[in-house]
Parts: C-alpha cells; sequence; structure tokens
C-alpha cells in the first residue's frame, strides 16, 4: 500500500470516529445576555411586641387591673392595651392584621385537679360569649401621621401612576363581626408603632341568660395578634413613569 492509499484510509478512519459518537450532528446555535441586569428581592411582613407590658383595664377606668384575679360579670368590658410595630414591604402585597382565632378559649383542666362536667360547660359558655364580643382596634402612632391642619398642596394631586402611600384601614370581617385592618405598604413600605387595643365585653343579656356561664374561667394566654398576608389577587404593579 502506497502512501497515498495509507492517507485515504487514515482520513477515511478520522472521519468513521467523528461518526461514531452518536451519528448526529449538532445545530448551529448562539446566545447573548438578555440585559435584566437586576436582583430579585423578597419583601417582607412583621408584627412585633415591644418590650412594655400591655394594661388591663375595666368599664372604661383607666386604672389597671390585675386580670389574673379579676372575676367578670355580665355587663363588664374588659380593654387590653398594647405597642406593637407593624412592617410590611412588598410592592403588591396587602395584609389582614386581627386577632388570632382562638385568643380567647375554655379553660380545659387546672392542675391538678380534673374539670367537672359542670365547671368544663361553664368555661365553654363564658368562652362563647366573650370570644363573640372581642374587638381589635388599632392606633398610629400620633408622630407617623399627617399633620390635619395642614393644607394640602393642589399642585401635589396624585398621578395614577405614582407609588400607593402606605396606610393602615379597618375592614369589617363578616365571619366573626370584628374590625380587622388591611396594610396596604405600598412601593415604600412601612414600618411603623400601633396602639393594639382589644376590647372584651361581657354582654350583659336578659335576666338569667348567662347563668351557663357562673363561675367559668377562659384563659389568654393564646391571645394574639396576627398579620397575614391577604389571598386576594396582587394588584398589578404600577406602570413606570414616562
Amino acid at each position: 500500500m502506497n502512501k497515498t492509499t495509507k492517507a485515504s484510509i487514515a482520513t477515511a478512519a478520522g472521519v468513521l470516529l467523528l461518526l461514531g459518537g452518536g451519528g448526529t450532528f449538532a445545530t448551529w446555535n448562539s446566545s447573548a445576555d438578555a440585559g435584566a441586569g437586576a436582583t430579585i428581592t423578597a419583601g417582607n411582613l412583621i408584627v412585633e411586641n415591644d418590650e412594655e407590658k400591655g394594661v388591663w383595664t375595666a368599664n372604661g377606668s383607666t386604672t389597671a387591673i390585675d386580670i389574673g384575679e379579676y372575676l367578670i360579670a355580665p355587663g363588664d368590658v374588659l380593654t387590653y392595651t398594647k405597642t406593637m410595630q407593624v412592617s410590611a414591604y412588598g410592592d403588591s402585597l396587602t395584609a389582614v392584621l386581627g386577632l388570632t382565632p382562638g385568643s380567647i378559649a375554655p379553660v380545659t383542666a387546672v392542675l391538678p385537679a380534673t374539670l367537672s362536667p359542670e365547671q368544663a360547660a361553664a368555661n365553654l359558655a363564658l368562652a362563647g360569649f366573650l370570644t363573640s364580643s372581642a374587638t381589635l382596634t388599632l392606633t398610629p402612632d400620633p408622630a407617623e401621621t399627617a399633620d390635619p391642619a395642614e393644607p394640602a398642596d393642589p399642585a401635589e394631586t396624585e398621578d395614577p401612576a405614582e407609588p400607593v402611600v402606605p396606610t393602615i384601614t379597618a375592614k369589617l370581617d363578616t365571619v366573626d363581626n370584628v374590625n380587622d385592618f388591611i396594610v396596604t405598604p405600598g412601593s415604600t413600605g412601612m414600618s411603623r408603632n400601633v396602639t393594639v387595643t382589644v376590647t372584651i365585653t361581657f354582654p350583659a343579656g336578659t335576666d338569667g341568660e348567662n347563668n351557663a356561664a357562673k363561675t367559668g374561667m377562659v384563659s389568654l394566654s393564646d391571645l394574639k395578634v396576627t398579620l397575614t398576608q391577604d389571598g386576594a389577587t396582587p394588584a398589578p404593579a404600577p406602570a413606570p413613569a414616562a
């Protein structure tokens, strides 16, 4: 076999080697930077307790009471006041701030004794009366609210394309008939102190109507305020300014 023949055989062998890796050819392709050049950052949703203890009062008095020692009677109105901080960040976020279900619960055991059926029934009845009347109200820190005496500037009319201003607004919850609050942080976000007031009323009712709750006991160990993202469809993001 001469050199030319050998070269031809070697070339053919090389082609066979190239085709041996699956027997297909790659098509042409290309890529380029999409130019997004951005980082996606998640927002946040927090309700925090400050270090100061809340205060219980009764029947409109400003004198604090020891709630653990107070014997409630029909017609009483108990009020708990506490400062908390609400923080919310998310351009399309809305959240609901409200009293956590189960915040007022019947006592189920008094160690070391076991509850009698009669006592358990009284506890359940009292919890029912108090839960049905419990309401939550919020008052933003005065230092963070707008000055009502300051006149509006006509030149600063709201532009539909401008960011949403953070707000906390009341909303009647038709399920349990108490006020929840809608937190809308807008594109600027919010972090503000609010005064939380929980009002619990033992309805007076008619004569004998509340007898089932006599000697009843409830636990407030799970009394909580919850900030939860609203399940509604997020609002579309505002259009960029021209």
